[in-house]
């Protein structure tokens, strides 16, 4: 077993080796032991979000021994309260370190509890990004604080507001909490304007951290050692470690004064104001599922590895199984076998707990050396005539207060320290931190209620199990303590928080009920309480404890939460109206193990327009959570059933919702679509999902970088463009009405164009190329307005001129290359003639013209008018030079087509594409001879234009076969002028 632990650390180094590195804040400084003992300080302790971990990973500070005067016992606590975590979390623990958490076992020092607990200790799980370690290092539970804090986790920040060293010295350590989870929310769909923003959706640094950090991971996973292969479950929660990091950062930079949420700050400052609060609390919610879903499906795990062992899932120690156990005893055997107990344990209640760690609720007490100073006072300088009129305690022992209840009360001072000072307390045990509690009470001077909160450590006797020592642990009367915590849960006269405390410990439901203001704070305790009846039911018969059972079954803890937030006013009420709800069913839907249910339930979010860009990115990684290598069709061992192609089918439809976003999103967006389409099961999904992306790019070197970074993902470059080309050349073209029918067509010629070009990226797609510019290229003549200008583009700026010597080289011999090489030519010298005719008709129009003789017989007027004329002959003659030379090209051009090898646009009747050949010739034929005929025409080449007649009625070439009647008549007219200026000439 430590074999496979020290393998599992070893592919997490090397996964974090390939991985990119997450910027770590800076560190907050240490606290000097100094400033908790210094004697006149206001301590306010509140829970503070810290930063990165030190180089080694941990900020390790010197255990200290803390001498209570009321109390005779040396109690041995850690002074090091900032243990944040970097790239890792609570959520990444071994199972080995969640064997006996503190707060569960002892809810006291957790020293005592795991003193002699020889071979069960809790290693640091608490592994720093920069550097973790080769094997797993073991610690005793006493050196733990736990719940184990993550990266911008709350922890305890002392000041002191004497100004001295040890104030100072915290002085630009501190981090701004976050915003107060759902503060500034005015309407239940706050958060979907930010979502549905212009502009907005470029700017949102999660989603491409995320898709880094999958990015790396794949690079590491195929990179990784054959010889040494990975643990099972060392990829995914490695990705979900980073996930929650990557949030907690979102969360951190989005919290802060000086910069907000990044993709917010286009908005004005009102509406920045406004959505800042739901964002913020989008990103914590899921922070808080992915350390959820870690903690449970490790738990999953261990408990179908178990199954597969051959040992029970679902072994509950009832009172004639485990009498004889000790508590400590029965509880690990619970831990062992019990499934649901493992569950909430180990799982649920601590995420509960660092969640209330990470909330940032504020711990205020008054530091003093004697508790009730005010009214030891007050009652020090009464007189003896006046004590009967006073309303202050005459007493004031640890039971005077419950005891004159409703009759005498403390000063009033002193009440609001109390009250103050249990707030605290119910804060810390809330977070599971009831030694933190503990200490609390004492530098309060209230040591006995430290003493009376530490009574619930589990009793151990070693040498009645069998084992070595002598000694015992925990407390023997354990059930009668918790019975006087419901005594003092149940009384009326202790303040609200007092009677949550006790309730926690004494396992009394209602009035721990009074102080949960949030949705976390019901379940937590719900769960908590049903774990000490487990727990308790080990040790006595049930029937002696139905008088207090609590909800044990998981569905009824959370219809009963969910009654009680409706009825009670919730402190995110606002929030929870939110999209943010959503993530409380993802949470219940995991700890009930319904996957199939959760992957429903995401499919609908998804396909809502308004799933705002935060949940669609959870539930695409969720996906990818069970999936990371990318999604299968068929099970590891080559099964696939209808069960897993129905799920198989949901997660596609998730994972296409979040390609979709992103595609639309922007174009930094648009180059993470590539790292999950290829995730997607098979080719013809993955090449759809990126072609769609690809149809709305139209710049040509994004095209470009998309296509390069497709091509490094291990897409199907090719396909992919075949399928971006094939549905823009689907396009139809417009319906001409005579009204705009250039613009329309226009348009339309623009699409075709950029189909093609997609086609031009790949050598290899060069005959596909030529033949679809061929196609276009006769749509164009076919529809009409236009088709000189689009044609010209795409063969002249659009197609690689190297086009037909790579087909030459590439296919030789090939009909259908030769039959593409062929007509391709023929476009070429049919928009060369077209333009050396556009050529030759303006320089036909710019011939020189001839001066104006002068009126007048002045020999000024005469001088420059020879000077004129002389000028006008040299320009004359540079023209018809020229000209002639022009009309040749011309003409050469004109007939290369006219006279074409084979015809020109020629071919067979069995090719697809004959009758539009046809029609392009009978189209176009015609419109070349009369630009040949008006080249002769108007160059007086007479003769030449006479012998046009015989071109039209040739057999070889037919051209007379493609005119129209008013076609061969409109040239017998040509042909007759040109014969009546012939024989004037």
């Amino acid at each position: 077993m430590v074999e496979a632990s020290a393998a599992s650390d070893l592919h997490q180094q090397q996964l974090y080796a390939r991985l990119p590195p997450m910027p770590s804040p800076a560190v907050p400084r240490r606290v000097s032991r100094r400033a908790l003992r210094h004697p006149a300080a206001y301590t306010s302790v509140q829970m503070m979000e810290t930063a990165a971990p030190s180089s080694d990973g941990f900020n390790d500070f010197a255990d200290d021994s803390y001498d209570a005067a009321d109390d005779q016992t040396q109690l041995s606590y850690r002074h090091g309260l900032l243990l944040p975590l970097s790239g890792s979390s609570l959520f990444d623990l071994p199972a080995a370190a969640v064997a006996h958490p503190p707060s569960l076992l002892s809810m006291s020092d957790a020293s005592t509890a795991a003193s002699d607990d020889a071979g069960v200790t809790v290693p640091r799980p608490w592994l720093s990004q920069q550097r973790l370690p080769t094997s797993a290092s073991s610690q005793p539970a006493a050196e733990q604080d736990w719940p184990p804090t993550r990266q911008g986790s709350f922890s305890m920040k002392l000041e002191e507001d004497d100004g001295d060293e040890f104030g100072d010295q915290l002085q630009g350590s501190e981090t701004p909490p976050p915003a107060t989870a759902g503060s500034g929310i005015s309407g239940g769909n706050a958060a979907l304007v930010v979502a549905t923003h212009d502009g907005l959706a470029d700017l949102r640094p999660e989603e491409e951290r995320f898709a880094d950090v999958l990015e790396g991971a794949s690079a590491a996973m195929l990179g990784s050692n054959e010889q040494q292969p990975p643990p099972d479950d060392a990829v995914e929660f490695t990705l979900v470690s980073l996930y929650a990091s990557t949030l907690q950062r979102s969360v951190d930079e989005g919290s802060s004064a000086s910069t907000g949420v990044p993709y917010l700050r286009s908005l004005p400052p009102s509406l920045q104001a406004r959505h800042q609060a739901p964002t913020l609390e989008l990103l914590r919610s899921e922070r808080d599922t992915w350390q959820l879903l870690v903690l449970v499906e490790r738990d999953r795990r261990q408990a179908l590895a178990e199954l597969a062992g051959g040992a029970s899932a679902d072994l509950l120690l009832v009172a004639g199984h485990a009498l004889h156990r000790s508590p400590l005893d029965a509880e690990r055997h619970l831990a062992q076998h019990d499934s649901r107990y493992r569950l909430l344990s180990r799982a649920v209640i601590p995420w509960l707990e660092a969640i209330a760690w990470d909330s940032g609720r504020g711990v205020h007490y008054f530091r003093q050396e004697e508790a009730y100073a005010s009214t030891r006072r007050a009652l020090h300088q009464s007189t003896a005539s006046a004590p009967s009129s006073s309303a202050l305690l005459t007493e004031l022992d640890p039971d005077a207060e419950l005891r004159e209840a409703g009759r005498r009360q403390l000063a009033p001072s002193d009440k609001a320290d109390e009250a103050a000072l249990w707030s605290s307390v119910w804060s810390l045990v809330r977070a599971g931190r009831l030694d933190l509690a503990q200490q609390v009470c004492r530098e309060c001077g209230h040591s006995w209620r430290a003493a009376s909160l530490g009574g619930g450590q589990l009793h151990h006797q070693p040498a009645l199990a069998g084992g070595g020592g002598t000694s015992c642990q925990g407390n023997m009367n354990r059930d009668l303590w918790r019975q006087s915590c419901r005594r003092i849960a149940l009384s009326s006269g202790a303040s609200e928080y007092e009677r949550a405390v006790y309730a926690v410990l004494g396992g009394e439901t209602t009035a721990g009920l009074s102080a949960c203001r949030t949705w976390q704070d019901r379940l937590w305790l719900h769960c908590r309480l049903a774990c000490e009846f487990m727990l308790d039911s080990t040790a006595r018969p049930a029937d002696d404890l139905n008088e207090h059972r609590p909800l044990m079954h998981l569905e009824e803890i959370f219809a009963a939460v969910g009654r009680q937030g409706q009825q009670q006013e919730d402190s995110s009420s606002n929030a929870e109206r939110s999209w943010a709800v959503h993530y409380r069913h993802i949470q219940e839907l995991l700890i009930l193990g319904r996957l199939d249910q959760l992957l429903e339930q995401l499919v609908e979010w998804t396909t809502d327009r308004l799933c705002p860009p935060q949940l669609l990115r959870f539930a695409a990684h969720f996906v990818l959570f069970y999936f990371p290598t990318g999604i299968q069709w068929a099970a590891p061992n080559g099964e696939s059933d209808d069960r897993r192609r129905h799920t198989v089918e949901r997660c596609v439809g998730i994972l296409s919702a979040y390609i979709d976003h992103l595609s639309s999103a922007g174009p930094v967006q648009r180059r993470l679509v590539a790292i999950y389409a290829v995730r997607l099961p098979d080719g013809e999904a993955r090449v759809s999902s990126y072609a769609r992306m690809l149809l709305g790019v139209t710049d040509h070197h994004e095209q470009a970088a998309l296509l390069q970074r497709a091509k490094s993902c291990g897409l199907d470059v090719p396909a992919i463009t075949d399928a971006v080309c094939r549905a823009l050349r689907s396009i139809p073209p417009p319906l001409l009405t005579g009204s705009d029918d250039e613009s329309a067509a226009s348009a339309w010629h623009d699409t075709q164009l950029a189909a093609i070009r997609w086609l031009c990226f790949e050598p290899g797609q060069r005959l596909q190329a030529v033949q679809e510019a061929n196609a276009a290229l006769r749509q164009f003549v076919l529809l009409g307005p236009g088709w000189l200008e689009a044609g010209s583009t795409l063969l002249e700026r659009i197609l690689p001129s190297d086009s037909v010597v790579l087909l030459r080289a590439s296919f030789p011999g090939a009909s259908q290359a030769e039959q593409a090489q062929k007509e391709y030519l023929g476009w070429l010298r049919c928009l060369e003639a077209h333009k050396l005719f556009s050529r030759w008709f303006r320089h036909q129009t710019a011939r020189p013209i001839e001066p104006t003789a002068p009126a007048s017989s002045k020999a000024s007027d005469t001088i420059a008018y020879g000077w004129e004329a002389k000028a006008h002959q040299q320009r004359l003659l540079e023209w018809r030079s020229e000209h002639e030379a022009i009309t040749r090209q011309t003409i050469d051009a004109l007939l290369a087509v006219l006279n074409f090898p084979d015809g020109w646009m020629c071919t067979n009747d069995v090719e697809p594409y004959a009758a539009e050949l046809t029609e392009v010739r009978r189209r176009c034929i015609p419109d070349l001879i009369l630009l040949l005929h008006r080249v002769y025409f108007d160059t007086h080449q007479f003769e030449e234009s006479l012998r046009l007649a015989d071109l039209v009625a040739d057999d070889r070439r037919g051209f007379w076969k493609v005119l129209r009647t008013e076609d061969l008549v409109h040239m017998l007219g040509l042909l007759r002028r040109s014969a009546i200026e012939a024989l004037r000439k």
